[in-house]
């Protein structure tokens, strides 16, 4: 629907045609004028009629339905955003507004009987009122071009769901002080937030709460501010809504309960160039694209029949590392920084079950090439500095050249991935023919391509999501539990001490993982004080939700504090401590599984329909190294260091050890 305001006027003391009309035809038609696009649907003010204007300082919106001009002056564009991702322009006066001097009309005797009486008891004249903030530029926009019904009501022009709306409007003859006025008449009455939003700090105009909060949303930060808000909270940032869940009964209620509700993704404008503006699985919205992409992932990773397939090779990956270290002599007396082992390890792992190949040492110029791109992404993608242009789009013109160095790395990275690693298998399977067998994940994903259930596109994606998603979280959790075993040497013993005393000399397997529990409670308790994602992917419900009795915003950014709940006081006993014994003891039925009977105080891997596919991989994985270092190694902190620093560095969402560790590995004799 197209809602149209002319405003003409002579300021000499005379008016001139000050008239105005609604357009009901479908918007996208150009008018002279100012011009209203409207998402969803508008409600028609109550009919104002226009007395003539008698002063340079009176400012006037013509009645809406009565009369027919334009004007040639040029147009500005004001986009609102409310505290519900809302817009708002009236063209009556609402009844909660004070009168703004300066500005009058007359009430016609014909129209009166039609207004509401909260209007005329109200300062007669007619007012740009609005519950959202504003901002102006010299572009327009075009959201939704569909017609829609109008009604009347008492509170003039606003969306039913206080989606962006855009007006292309004149300043016609009016000088910059009645702009002024103008603008800062819509600025006062944006400042109510409605009673029914979750509580959080009060947002100012335009920015919202981002001159309080900054850039910097950590897990940490968050859960300061629930115990200011509570366990749901609500930040404006800019043009963005984000909803904060800290309580594990909301979140059971975001991750299950209302998983179909919160199934989708946000956007953002720095993924939306990593992911291909949702061509992956992890951060596409919720729907038949992603019920696809995660059947086709599934099968050829993420299965137990997977884990039993590939866990000799993880094994056979995991003795070479262990070999390495007693092999060299400095190992024993200078540490090594044991990420970087740990990183080829990693990788040797994923690319194997990926393409059935491996990189033959640190030096090898395709692994130093994937490092590097990987490593890069992770800094572009999870830095706070873009979060600026992101949340008020007027400012993105600052990101450009940010947006472009992630531009320009994708592309290469993309064009790496496939040179090197998918064109390769596209050729033995071409050269095969129909006597090809699958031997590898990117077989079964080109297979699916091939069938045209995905595109080329999907398939360069997939490769995206295992390279951040799988490798980088689990190498992260790996420098994390090495560095609490080299600072707790007592959990070392107990976990060497159980494996001398379960399997009696035999060697640790997967398949026999289960027999360990103490191991498995170092691993939970390593996801628990450092959760990898500690606010989990974030989620997104594309219609308005109601959640713990608040009403959630369309499209709003909803993220659970895993961390928190995982680390508050309140819930767990000691919460700032490395405790594994935590889980034989008073936590013993808590366990770290994405269905099931789930704790959700505990979800490292988050829960239901977006929960991680990886966790299937991450914790056999983990298990297994730490069984192999602990009985071939006694691990210390160099020479002179008393602890291991474990101090964290988080981004948008992932956390991960601010400073990798040297670590001294002393073999353990037979």
């Amino acid at each position: 629907m197209a809602v149209v305001l002319y405003k003409g006027m002579n300021w000499e003391g005379h008016p001139r045609r000050n008239r105005s009309r609604i357009d009901r035809k479908v918007s996208g038609r150009r008018h002279a004028g100012s011009k209203m696009h409207v998402r969803d649907k508008v409600f028609e003010p109550p009919p104002v009629d226009a007395s003539f204007l008698h002063s340079p300082d009176d400012i006037f919106v013509p009645d809406p339905r009565r009369h027919n001009i334009g004007c040639k002056e040029r147009p500005i564009r004001a986009t609102t955003r409310g505290s519900q991702g809302a817009s708002t322009i009236a063209a009556a006066t609402p009844p909660t507004m004070p009168p703004v001097k300066g500005i009058r009309s007359t009430i016609s005797s014909k129209n009166r009987s039609t207004l509401p009486n909260s209007l005329l008891k109200s300062s007669p004249g007619s007012y740009l009122s609005s519950t959202s903030s504003m901002s102006l530029s010299t572009e327009s926009t075009l959201e939704d071009e569909e017609d829609h019904e109008i009604s009347t009501t008492e509170r003039g022009v606003w969306t039913d769901d206080r989606r962006i709306l855009s007006t292309r409007g004149t300043l016609g003859h009016c000088s910059v002080k009645h702009a002024l006025v103008y603008s800062f008449y819509v600025l006062h009455s944006i400042s109510k937030r409605p009673s029914h939003l979750p509580p959080g700090p009060r947002p100012v105009p335009i920015l919202g709460n981002w001159l309080q909060v900054g850039n910097d949303l950590s897990h940490r930060f968050l859960a300061t501010l629930s115990q200011t808000y509570g366990s749901i909270f609500l930040l404006k940032l800019g043009s963005k809504t984000l909803t904060v869940v800290s309580d594990p009964e909301l979140a059971s209620q975001v991750l299950h309960t209302q998983g179909v509700e919160f199934g989708s993704r946000p956007r953002n404008v720095v993924f939306d160039i990593f992911t291909g503006n949702g061509q992956d699985m992890v951060f596409t919205v919720y729907g038949d694209h992603w019920r696809k992409m995660r059947r086709i992932m599934t099968l050829p990773f993420f299965t137990n029949k997977v884990v039993h397939q590939y866990s000799d090779m993880w094994e056979e990956e995991m003795g070479s590392v262990v070999d390495d270290l007693k092999r060299e002599e400095r190992v024993r007396k200078e540490g090594i920084v044991i990420r970087k082992r740990l990183q080829l390890m990693l990788y040797n792992i994923m690319y194997r079950m990926m393409f059935d190949t491996k990189f033959q040492s640190q030096d090898d110029p395709l692994f130093v090439e994937a490092t590097r791109f990987n490593s890069e992404r992770s800094r572009l993608a999870q830095s706070f500095e873009y979060n600026y242009g992101d949340f008020i789009p007027f400012l993105r013109p600052f990101l450009r050249g940010y947006l472009n160095r992630c531009r320009n790395l994708q592309r290469r990275r993309l064009a790496f991935f496939n040179n090197y690693f998918v064109e390769k298998r596209r050729e033995i399977m071409a050269a095969n023919g129909e006597k090809h067998k699958i031997s590898c994940a990117i077989d079964h994903i080109i297979d699916a391509q091939m069938k045209g259930e995905i595109s080329e596109e999907n398939v360069l994606y997939i490769v995206e999501n295992i390279n951040v998603a799988a490798i980088e979280t689990t190498l992260w959790s790996m420098e994390w539990a090495i560095a609490e075993l080299v600072n707790h040497p007592m959990v070392q013993s107990k976990i060497r001490d159980e494996i001398k005393a379960v399997l009696k000399g035999n060697p640790v397997t997967e398949s026999n993982l289960h027999e360990l529990p103490y191991l498995q409670a170092t691993v939970k308790e390593t996801l628990r004080l450092h959760t990898p994602i500690p606010l989990l992917v974030p989620h997104m419900n594309l219609e308005e939700a109601k959640l713990g009795g608040y009403t959630i915003p369309r499209e709003s950014k909803v993220v659970v504090n895993a961390w928190w709940l995982a680390n508050n006081p309140a819930w767990w006993k000691n919460s700032d401590e490395f405790r594994p014994d935590r889980f034989l003891e008073e936590e013993q039925g808590t366990d770290a599984v994405a269905g099931g009977k789930v704790d959700f105080r505990f979800l490292p891997f988050g829960v239901g329909r977006r929960s991680c596919p990886g966790i299937i991989l991450a914790l056999p994985i983990l298990g297994l190294v730490i069984a192999k270092l602990v009985s071939s190694f006694e691990m210390k902190a160099p020479s002179g260091v008393e602890k291991i620093d474990v101090s964290e560095k988080g981004g948008q969402f992932s956390l991960h050890i601010a400073n990798h560790s040297t670590v001294v590995f002393n073999p353990i004799k037979a």
